[in-house]
Formats: C-alpha cells, structure tokens, sequence
C-alpha cells in the first residue's frame, strides 16, 4: 500500500475545534501545569512517532495513535489506525528517510497541533519514492496520555517550493545541536540516590556508586554511554546509544539494560541554555506515565543528572534518580 502515513484539505481552525469540543473533561490540564512542558511532550511524541514508522515499528505507532485515528492526505484519500497499523506489521514500505524539519507546536488547552515539514525517501511495493511535504497533526490530551488523533499533509512539494517559510512568529530557530554532548565524552564516577517505590508517595532513598563510560561516535552526532553500578538488588549495567538528528535538531536516547537485551523506545529532546531535556511516555505500574530526564550544572569536570516521573501529564513531576557526576583525571 503506498502511502505517506500522515496526514489535507480540511481547514485547520475547524479540526482543532471539533476535537476540543469531544476531548474527555478528564484530559483538561491542571491550573498549574506549564504550556512549554505540554508542547515538549507532544513534540517529543510526534518525533518518536516519526522514527516508529521509519522503522515499521507497529507497536509505538499503535501506543500512541488514537483508536479512533484519521489520517487525510493532499489526494484526498484517507487512513484509520488499523490501515497504519496493518502496513507497518507488512512492511510493505521501506523507509531510507522519514525525518521532520521546522517543527512547531501550539497548544491550546487539552489540544497541541505539531506542523512540520517531512522528508520521506524509500520504496513501496517496488516503487521508489523521495518526497518532502507539509503536514499538521493534531494531539489531545487523554486519561493515557497526550494521543494523535488526526493527521493532515500537502501534496508533495515542488522543489521551488521545499523552501516555503512559515510565519515568523511561528517558526522557531533552530540550533546545530550535534555537538551538545561533547562535555561528557569521558570517565566519569556518579554518585547515585534512588527512589525505592517512584510515584507511591514514598520517602526511601538508596545511595550507590557508579562509573561512567561516554564514547564519541561519528565526530559527536552519537555517543555510547554505559555504567556500571553495584545496587542493594544486584549489578546493573546500562547502555545508552543516543543519536542526533540533523534534520529536527533533536537528540534520541535509547537504553537496554543487560538483564534483557531489548532496546526501549527512544526519548526525545534537545539542549536549550546549558540545559537538556528529554522525554517520553512509557507504560509503569498499569498507566501510562511521562519519564524527564535533565542534564543541568554543566561545568568541563561536573554535571548533574535528573529522572522524574510524572502520573498527571507532566503538571507535577518526582525525582526517582538523581546523580552526581565527577570526571576521573587521565
């Protein structure tokens, strides 16, 4: 089936109203929770989600479209869940590219649109195709989680066209971001509190020690970091590969702990002001949660390194590990 599994012609200001007006009153974002936070996570979503169909990776892509999911392309043909789905699981669509570019998000309420620019490049059924197009994807806040509920895209650009500009108070300028991560090329020894029981209300912390190993890959634009650490529970060893993208100025992190082998969906985020950020959403404890993590107080022989969870769509978020990183002198 040869599709761009996206996004048309419906205008955008009655889309965004139709689905304020079905979105569950339980979805409603708290007084205090932060708009800039909201469109963190949904970018970070609507990236994951773009590296989940590069890759045919049904089970993302099923976790974070909505079941009741519509996609309109510039033809005028339309997709449901099940049809994005059912391709994945065939494979019947190779992807070389799959990559966003001037990525933007707005959020109103319980309601985010992401508009992009994408560059899709691979073949499909024997046919080969390389195409780049806007498109929009609406997002809605849920009892599970923020979900994409509507896709709309363009008609493949000309390439006179490829250039076209958004409004200025729209776009945001990007960073060349593949080098944010030099600082920690290195050894480093962590000293590591844990939270026992995250999001139960508890106050036990464990304190361990950890070494660091950051290794450069492809002249920064990817690092391998691993650690070692002697816990109450056992030895852990982790694995993190994180791989920037040029196109959307974001860097993925994807783990795999020793224990089973398996690479976890990547986290997405960037380095804004001395300042990292990344985050997903992951299944914990029966319910979908959102996971942060922050690299801050960055100096050439110290930083500080943060995880939290959050139960309420990111308007309140609990450190669970926190650590302290020293560099080991040559």
């Amino acid at each position: 089936m040869t599709k761009c599994r996206r996004h048309s012609y419906w205008p955008l200001f009655l889309i965004v109203g139709l689905i304020i007006s079905i979105a569950p009153a339980t979805a409603k974002r708290e007084s205090n929770s932060s708009t800039e936070d909201d469109q963190k996570t949904v970018a970070a979503l609507d990236t994951e989600y773009q590296a989940a169909v590069k890759i045919n990776d049904a089970s993302t892509m099923n976790r974070i479209l909505a079941d009741d999911f519509v996609l309109v392309t510039g033809s005028g043909k339309t997709y449901t869940k099940a049809d994005m789905i059912n391709d994945a699981k065939s494979a019947g669509t190779s992807y070389e590219r799959n990559d966003e570019d001037i990525q933007t998000v707005r959020v109103w309420g319980s309601t985010a649109v992401v508009t992009a620019k994408l560059w899709e490049k691979g073949t499909s059924d024997g046919r080969s195709f390389d195409r780049k197009f806007w498109f929009s994807d609406t997002y809605v806040r849920t009892s599970a989680g923020w979900k994409y509920v509507f896709g709309q895209s363009s008609l493949p650009l000309a390439d006179m066209a490829v250039t076209l500009s958004i409004s200025p108070t729209a776009a945001r300028v990007e960073r060349d971001g593949q080098h944010d991560f030099d600082f920690e090329i290195g050894t480093w020894k962590s000293h590591i509190s844990r939270r026992l029981h995250p999001l139960t209300d508890s106050t036990t912390w464990v304190e361990m020690e950890a070494t660091v190993v950051v290794r450069k890959v492809w002249d920064g634009r990817a690092n391998l970091m691993e650690l070692e650490a002697d816990t109450p529970t056992g030895h852990l060893e982790e694995l993190n590969l994180r791989l920037y993208n040029p196109q959307s100025h974001r860097w993925s992190f994807n783990f795999a702990t020793s224990n089973d082998g398996t690479i976890a969906p990547p986290m997405i985020g960037e380095f804004r002001n001395g300042r990292g950020e990344f985050i997903d959403q992951e299944p914990f404890n029966g319910k979908t949660i959102l996971v942060r993590h922050v690299f801050s107080d960055i100096s050439p022989n110290s930083h500080q390194f943060e995880q939290a969870f959050s139960g309420d769509g990111g308007n309140s978020w609990e450190p669970n590990f926190v650590a302290t990183l020293t560099r080991e002198k040559d």
